[in-house]
Formats: C-alpha cells, sequence, structure tokens
C-alpha cells in the first residue's frame, strides 16, 4: 500500500482528486501543462507549487496574485491535512498521505458514493471536520473564537461552497438568541450585498447558519496600491453598502455591526456584507452589554455615539455613522475620526469623546476631495438628528463625491 498525498477540486472544470507525486513539483495555473489546470482572470500561468519535504508537503505561492490558504493569502507554509486552497474562485482540498486508508495509487475513497477523506484532528473545531450541518460537510475550520466557529463547507449535490458559523458551546443565552435572528434574517433575504443563505440549524447542540462562500478580500486586508485609487474603491464599496442599507431600511433592519472585517471585496461583484450577527429591527430597545455583546474591537470603534448609552434603541442613523467611520478609518490609513493625529490609536471611545470634533479627513490624507470629506461629514455627526435624514441622501451624496473623484483622477 502506498502512501500519498492527494488534492481535491471542489469546483470549476477541473473538479476531481488528483495524486501528489512524492517528488518533483505539483503545479497549479493557467498553462495547459500544470497538473491541475484553472482558467480565470486572476489565476496566473503557473499560480502556486506544492513540493514534498523533509516532514510534509509545502504550498508555495508563485504569483504576483493571492493564493489563499484557509481563506489567508500565503506565500509559502506547510499543508496539514483537510487545508482549503483557494485559487482565483476555485477551492482546492488538500488530503494529506495516511497510511490508515490502505490505498493504491489510482484508487478514489468514496463513502455513500460521495468522494470523502478520514479526519484525525483533536481540537474542538478539528473534530467536527466532515461532519455535516444541514445538507453542507464541514471541510476546514476558517476561524476560530471564543464565541464562534467558522469553516469553509461544501454542498456535494449542488457543488456550492460555503461559509458555515457554529456557535462555541459556551455562547451565552443573548448571545445565542441574537445569532439566531441574525440568521433568520440572512434567511429572508436575497440582495447582491448579501451572500446567498443556504440553511440553519442545530450540531450537537449548537446552533449554525450555512451561507455562499465570498471569494474576496475583507476591506481591513486591503493594501493600497496608492492612495488616490485606494480611495476610489473605498468610496465605490461605500456605494454598496448604501444600497444594501436603503435595501434593510425598507424592511425595518438595521444591522449595528459595520466594521472592515464584515465588508468583503469580492471579484467582479458589489461588496457584500458577510453576516447579521447583529442585526434588529429598527427602533428595538435593548441595554447596550447585551446589544454589543461579544463583539470584536473592530465593531466597537465604529458604533455611533448613541451606541455608548445605557440602553441602545437601534436607528438606521447609525448605520450611516458605522459606513462613514469604516470609510474614513480605510482612507486614513486604518485612523477612525476620533483616533489621535499622531501617537496610538484609541482602543476604545466613551460617550465623553465625542463632544469634540472629528478631525477632518483631509488633516490626516493630503489632497483629499473636499466633496468626500463633506459626504462623510454628515454622516458622522454626533448627533443623529443632524445626520442625513435618509439613507438614500446619503448615497446622492457619496455619488456626487464619487462623480468629483473620477473627474480628478
Amino acid at each position: 500500500m502506498s502512501n500519498f498525498a492527494r488534492i481535491q477540486v471542489l469546483n470549476g472544470k477541473s473538479t476531481g482528486v488528483y495524486e501528489v507525486p512524492s517528488d518533483g513539483k505539483f503545479i497549479i495555473g493557467r498553462l495547459t501543462g500544470c497538473q491541475i489546470v484553472i482558467d480565470g482572470p486572476t489565476v496566473s500561468r503557473q499560480h502556486c507549487v506544492i513540493e514534498y519535504t523533509t516532514r510534509r508537503d509545502r504550498i508555495i505561492n508563485t504569483s504576483s496574485t493571492a493564493t489563499l490558504l484557509n481563506g489567508k493569502p500565503i506565500e509559502s507554509a506547510e499543508l496539514a491535512d483537510n487545508d482549503v486552497i483557494t485559487v482565483g474562485n476555485v477551492l482546492l482540498r488538500y488530503i494529506a498521505p495516511d497510511q490508515k486508508r490502505g490505498m493504491e495509487r489510482g484508487e478514489i475513497e468514496y463513502v455513500s458514493g460521495e468522494k470523502r477523506v478520514a479526519f484525525h484532528e483533536s481540537s474542538l473545531a478539528a473534530r467536527m471536520l466532515g461532519q455535516n450541518c444541514g445538507n453542507t460537510t464541514l471541510l476546514a475550520t476558517l476561524s476560530s473564537r471564543e464565541m464562534m466557529d467558522v469553516f469553509i463547507g461544501y454542498r456535494y449535490q449542488t457543488r456550492a461552497i460555503t461559509a458555515v458559523k457554529v456557535l462555541s458551546p459556551h455562547a451565552t443565552e443573548p448571545v445565542r438568541k441574537r445569532f439566531t435572528r441574525g440568521a433568520t434574517f440572512m434567511s429572508k433575504l436575497a440582495h447582491p450585498g448579501l451572500p446567498l443563505f443556504h440553511d440553519q440549524g442545530q450540531i450537537q447542540g449548537r446552533p449554525f447558519a450555512s451561507v455562499g462562500f465570498v471569494d474576496g478580500i475583507d476591506l481591513a486586508s486591503i493594501v493600497p496600491e496608492d492612495q488616490k485609487s485606494h480611495t476610489r474603491k473605498v468610496v465605490g464599496l461605500g456605494l454598496d453598502v448604501l444600497h444594501l442599507l436603503e435595501y434593510l431600511e425598507e424592511r425595518n433592519i438595521v444591522l449595528r455591526n459595520l466594521c472592515p472585517e464584515n465588508l468583503m471585496l469580492a471579484h467582479r461583484e458589489v461588496a457584500k456584507v458577510v453576516n447579521l450577527d447583529y442585526a434588529t429591527e429598527g427602533g428595538e430597545t435593548v441595554p447596550a452589554k447585551d446589544a454589543f455583546a461579544g463583539a470584536s474591537l473592530s465593531v466597537l470603534r465604529h458604533r455611533a455615539p448613541e451606541c455608548h448609552e445605557d440602553t441602545v434603541t437601534a436607528n438606521f442613523h447609525a448605520d450611516q455613522f458605522s459606513l462613514a467611520s469604516v470609510m474614513y478609518a480605510s482612507i486614513a490609513g486604518g485612523r477612525a475620526p476620533w483616533d489621535p493625529v499622531g501617537g496610538d490609536v484609541a482602543s476604545s471611545f466613551s460617550r465623553d469623546t465625542f463632544k469634540k470634533d472629528p478631525v477632518p479627513l483631509d488633516a490626516r490624507v493630503k489632497g483629499v476631495d473636499p466633496f468626500l470629506w463633506g459626504a462623510l461629514q454628515v454622516a458622522l455627526k454626533p448627533d443623529p438628528t443632524k445626520r442625513y435624514n435618509t439613507t438614500t441622501d446619503f448615497r446622492y451624496e457619496l455619488e456626487a463625491a464619487a462623480k468629483s473623484l473620477r473627474a480628478g483622477a
């Protein structure tokens, strides 16, 4: 019996299982001579290479565009069983050598008529790999946090790649209720600015929600090529999000968790808000400790001043503020409107922070378009009654700023 690694291509024209040699290079790219041929505008001629080392296989990015390993860009990394590699918009699963399978080369492992692999992991999240959440099989862990694990999943019947969020067994009751409500909202919505909803339910008593995997990069991970092009990109993202906010406003839904990590730029698609974990109905009033329980520091840094009160009433003006704050910070190199001009960024803000004016964007970024700062400045008013009357008003002003940016390009 042979001990060998394999690559399973999960979607695209090259779907199938490929054997990785124990010596030499295994090339993935656009050229017909590659071991796996993947077509696409972001795929290089020889995009990445898998090479065997003394310890294990290593993947090396040989392209000017990103190769993702478990959702994160890499230049070189050792591979482990069930790692998921993203090349262009195609997902590949690495199946590590395993003597326990007892397979000969050229043999494919089938379980119930589906291509499956054995899973040998130890952590709580990893022990869930290979299990089914509804109609989705969990393939790899994208991230693990105190209250939630996020997986890459695959729906074999429809060949759909998914992102599956599974709450921790230690999640508090308010977090469980909020998560379930966000998933329920997502199940009833259909908009280009949201991922496609698949299903929700429970696995081992843990609530889960499955949505379409977004092949892109979050706003926090973007490295600006130059200030002008990055600013135009951020303004384009802002307009995409405002279209979504208008759609949600019509349905009386407030997001409350706009932050760079929750905004994804997908190839040839509009920007997407990838989760509604903190969404609620407009007008709902709850204690702040419940409204933002378990929220990331990034969400807390960009929330509106009224969300710092002891009780929080959900309103659409708060989403306006958060979006403007996120756009400002992305253009200004990570500094939020009320961060100091010099020194470290603030780890948190309080109600007193907003008694002074924000730092003008042109004080941080030389030559910023005045129309852009004017559009953001209204949405950043500490008093929500002085912000835009409607989300549509904000969009009109940002569209004017986008036109000015294009004229000055």
